[in-house]
Order: structure tokens, then sequence, then C-alpha cells
């Protein structure tokens, strides 16, 4: 009795079969199959070789992350904003509430192909391990501090998932979703202003990527950058419905300074575009309504 195929094995046999069928739905169907099972697999793998008495390490991940053929991303953020901004001028990035630097990081992605980046982290632990995560990216600058619409310092208060978590927040509203994830464990941490910021790093005023992830705290970050003065080709916000006001005021100042929203992602993400940008890509406005709140 023959025994099963599976494995590499299986998915070449597939392939094969499919090729000598002349069935191109099914060889296109399979051979997708097998990209997407061959990321996972080399996700963390490197491969070492020696040229010219000197050893080389690639981690495969990065490539496959770097190229496009594996998402890090919640919900392929990551994709989504490689194609609005294949070819843009400006290769320059700002990650608020960058975490780790890899997971679900949408900054990483362009950080492997060379953008420059400034990365905001306010929790310790998790800082040490956005540095360690881009040590060898002299282009990334990493901050262990919060954006905010003041200088100075807040109280970060710790989520339910401890000092390494990403549920960690400025924001005190009082709601469902806060009374269950915040603890009344809290740091102090340096806060500044998105516009001081990006001054003290010469950061160019059309730069093409604004990420922002503040859990609640959107608001308060975007009302931190002068607008007048620095254009981000495109923003990137997290939908927080769980303060109405607030998250309807996000959306009048990303529109009043000239921004259309492009894509919603689910219930997590916004994609905004740069009104000159969206009209010279021809880009819609997909929804001009504000989400109703949870």
């Amino acid at each position: 009795m023959a025994q099963p195929i599976d494995g590499a094995t299986g998915k070449v046999a597939k392939l094969r079969h499919y090729l000598a069928a002349g069935d191109l739905a099914g060889l296109g169907h399979e051979a997708k199959q097998y990209m997407q099972w061959t990321a996972q697999r080399a996700k963390r793998m490197q491969v070492g070789f020696q040229w010219r008495s000197r050893e080389f390490k690639i981690n495969v991940g990065d490539q496959l992350i770097k190229f496009g053929y594996n998402s890090g991303s919640q919900y392929g953020e990551d994709r989504i904003l490689a194609g609005l901004l294949r070819g843009h001028p400006r290769p320059f990035l700002v990650d608020v509430g960058a975490h780790d630097g890899r997971s679900l990081s949408n900054s990483l992605p362009f950080i492997l192909r060379g953008w420059r980046a400034i990365l905001l982290e306010p929790l310790p632990r998790v800082y040490d391990q956005l540095c360690h995560e881009h040590r060898n990216h002299p282009q990334a600058i990493c901050l262990n501090m919060a954006a905010s619409d003041q200088a100075g310092s807040l109280p970060l208060f710790l989520g339910s998932d401890g000092d390494i978590g990403m549920t960690s927040t400025l924001c005190q509203d009082s709601n469902e979703w806060f009374d269950t994830h915040r603890t009344e464990e809290s740091i102090q941490v340096k806060t500044d202003k998105l516009t001081n910021i990006l001054d003290q790093h010469d950061w160019p005023t059309d730069f093409g990527l604004l990420l922002v992830d503040a859990e609640g705290m959107d608001y308060e970050v975007l009302t931190g950058l002068d607008f007048t003065r620095y254009r981000p080709t495109i923003v990137v916000t997290e939908e927080y419905v769980g303060n109405p006001e607030k998250h309807a005021a996000k959306y009048q100042l990303l529109r009043a300074n000239g921004y259309l929203l492009h894509v919603r992602l689910g219930e997590t993400n916004t994609i905004w575009v740069e009104d000159a940008y969206a009209r010279a890509r021809q880009l819609a406005e997909i929804d001009n309504s504000m989400p109703a709140p949870a």
C-alpha cells in the first residue's frame, strides 16, 4: 500500500501534476499555497554562507517581508501601504507605538527596504526589544518616549498583559474596554509633540508615512503635529471608538487638514491619504462616513 505524501514532497508533486495536466487554474492555486507554506516555515530561518573567507547570515523571514511575500501586519496593511508608497520620493516614516519592531509591525518592511525611521515606544522593556530588533538598521532612530499633545511626562497605565504587552496606554477614558484591559499600575514616561520630535531630527516636511497606534490617544498624537509644516503622504490611525466625541474629532482633524479616508481595515486601522497625492494617484475616498461607536 502506498504511503501518503505530505510536506514539501507532496506539494511539489501536486505542482507537477497540475503542470503536466495543463491545469493553469489548479497550478496557480497550488503555487500560491506552496509559497504561503514556505513563507511560514522560513519565517525565522537563517541561511549562512561563506564568500572570500567571510561568513554571512541572511534572515529569510526578513527577506520575505522585505519583498512582500510575507505580511507581518495585522490585516495586510503593509502590502497596501507598499503599493500606495511605491517609488515615493521621501522614504521616511514615523511609527508612534512601534512596540518591539516586529510583532504586527507596519514599519518593518519599509525599514528593511532602506527607509529612514523614527520609532517611538514608551515601555522600557519593549523599547529594549525594539532597539535589539533594529540593531543592524542604522537608519532607524529608536526613542523611549510617547507622542502626545504636550511636552513633559505623563502616567502610562500598564495593560493586563503587563509591561511588555500591547495594551498599555496614556488614555484615562473610562469605558468597558479599558476597564477590562487597563490596570491601575502606571509608570511616568517622557512625552513630546510630534512637531518637536521631527524638528529635533531634521525630518523632511513631506515624509512618506506616519503610523499611529496609541491605544486611544491617536487624537492627542495628531493634535501635536503641525500639519501646516509637516505633510506625511499617508497617515495610518487606529480605530478607537470607546470615546465617540474624540473619535469624531480625529476624523474632523484629518479631513480639515486635507486627508481622505482611503481604506478602513476591519475595525482596527484606517489609511488616510494626503489630498494632492490622492488626486495624482486617482485614489478614491471609499468610505466618507464615521463608523458607529461600539
